[in-house]
């Protein structure tokens, strides 16, 4: 009679590299890891902005920065010194270069901790998105809320966390659904 040995586990994936000053950027996966003690509310409107300050010095594209602009429509536009705050409102189809964790025409859900929230330590930052797209803007089922976050070290690394994601509707372009 003989015996079977279990195949061993996989190995655990490496860990992401961080982009270089040169802005050199890959994409790898990583553990899922939503944090939901989600920080200070900055914004509770529609396809609008705002400042923060991130607490450290990002760097991205081989700009150092310190402030982001932060969009209620799912992107973040990290700011140059000089820079400012966009003042259009900011509308889906914009094309802005920034950082799209989930760039679409999103409005306040109505879950008592929707808007755009921000928490920054010295070496990470964490900004969250918890709003329903437009499409769904009367729509009182929580099934179609959308919760995104986006983690910036540091290093460079950016993660992107995404909660229950109501995965849309083929007659629009919104939605995440694994595999599709």
């Amino acid at each position: 009679i003989g015996s079977t040995v279990p195949p061993a586990p996989p190995a655990p994936p490496a860990p992401p590299t961080p982009p270089s000053n040169s802005g050199n950027y890959s994409r790898t996966p990583v553990g899922y890891a939503f944090d939901s003690h989600l920080g200070s509310r900055v914004l509770l409107a529609d396809d609008q902005f705002k400042s923060v300050n991130l607490g450290f010095t990002f760097p991205f594209y081989g700009t150092e920065v310190t402030k982001l602009a932060l969009s209620s429509n799912g992107r973040i536009f990290p700011l140059r010194s000089g820079d400012s705050v966009p003042t259009d409102a900011d509308y889906q189809n914009q094309s802005l270069p920034g950082i799209s964790a989930y760039h679409d025409d999103h409005v306040p859900s109505k879950s008592s901790d929707t808007g755009v929230w921000f928490k920054s330590s010295d070496q990470v930052a964490f900004i969250t998105w918890v709003a329903r797209s437009y499409a769904y803007r009367f729509d009182s089922n929580p099934v179609v809320e959308i919760r995104v976050q986006a983690k910036l070290f540091a290093s460079g690394e950016i993660q992107f966390h995404y909660g229950d994601t109501y995965s849309g509707d083929l007659s629009f372009d919104y939605g995440a659904k694994i595999g599709r």
